[in-house]
């Protein structure tokens, strides 16, 4: 029983790992596709390869939604607000 129980957690393992690589590169959720491979299998893996590529940018320092906010919302007197630097400038 142990057995059949490990061989299902590996060859769903087998099918998640590749899911979750192709759907990262494809700029979507890797670790929703890793449950879905871990679940279907190769189903997974094909209905993923059949989808387009999401065209949205990846969220990096420079698009940090919540630094924006910050940036938009608190200002600060004096103060620099830089892609991934906050200073405050002593000569104002």
């Amino acid at each position: 029983m142990i057995y059949l129980l490990v061989a299902v957690v590996v060859g769903g393992a087998a099918w998640g790992v590749p899911c979750m690589l192709v759907a990262s590169n494809r700029n979507r959720q890797g670790g929703g596709w890793f449950v879905a491979g871990l679940l279907f299998g190769p189903f997974a893996l094909i209905y993923l390869l059949t989808l387009p590529v999401e065209n949205c940018a990846p969220i990096g320092p420079t698009r940090d939604p919540l630094r924006a906010w910050m940036a938009a919302t608190h200002p600060v007197r004096g103060a620099n607000v830089t892609e991934t630097k906050l200073w405050i400038d002593d000569s104002a």
